[in-house]
Parts: C-alpha cells; structure tokens; sequence
C-alpha cells in the first residue's frame, strides 16, 4: 500500500501494486486545494440532525402567515412547544393537533440566545 503524504497542491503519479511487487495499475491523482462547503438555497431529500426543529423554510397557508409576527427566521431552532421538548417534525405536528387550534408557546434559539414567542396554528381545508 502506498502511504504517500500529499503537501503540495498539483499531481501525483500513483502505482497500485499486488503484494507490493506485481504492478496491477498506474494512475495520476491531483491534488486540489481545501476547500469549505457552505450549503444554501433549498434542501431536497436531505434530513439534517440537530438539536430541535431546524426551521428550514416559511411558507403561507390558505393566504395566511402565522409566523408572521412570532420573531422565528429560517436557521433558528424550535426546541420546546408548550413546555414540552420536540425533536422531530413529527412531534411538532402532533403537539399542533392536540392544540385544537390554541395558541402555542414556543421556545427556540437562534445561534445560542433561547427566546420565546407565541403562533395560534392554522387549520387547512383538506383537498
């Protein structure tokens, strides 16, 4: 197995060999500088992990915005509706439902301040 340490930006011509003697393959590898990766514009089949509900994204339902008032932004975290801690979008959507419509007290950080606000949820005519 060939360990060789790459410092400089460029190519390199590697050999595959079989026990370290037959040549099995010749190849040329480059070598490209690091770089970051900053993902943005829209999420499509992709599930991120994090501590709450990553509020990805806003949108009106039945011409209404319930979060229009409430402070959320996309980024910030949901971590606690009515006191109780949601993990998932499915725990999210089942604390609504039982709300029958009530206000909810929600409680999410944005970077690491936790603050607090208020959304009456919007029922939706099922098509």
């Amino acid at each position: 197995m060939n360990k060789s340490k790459v410092d400089s930006i460029g190519s390199l011509q590697v050999s595959l060999n079989l026990f370290g003697t037959i040549p099995v393959k010749n190849m040329t590898v480059n070598v490209i500088p690091n770089t970051t990766v900053i993902p943005v514009g829209k999420a499509i089949g992709m599930k991120l992990y994090t501590d709450g509900i990553l509020v990805v994204g806003m949108t009106e339902i039945e011409g209404k915005k319930p979060f229009e008032n409430s402070g959320i932004m996309e980024g910030d975290r949901i971590i606690q509706i009515n006191n109780k801690k949601v993990d998932s979008a499915d725990e999210l959507i089942e604390v609504v439902k039982q709300s029958k419509g009530n206000d909810l007290e929600i409680t999410y950080k944005r970077d690491e301040e936790t603050m607090e606000t208020s959304i009456k949820p919007i029922k939706t005519r099922k098509q």
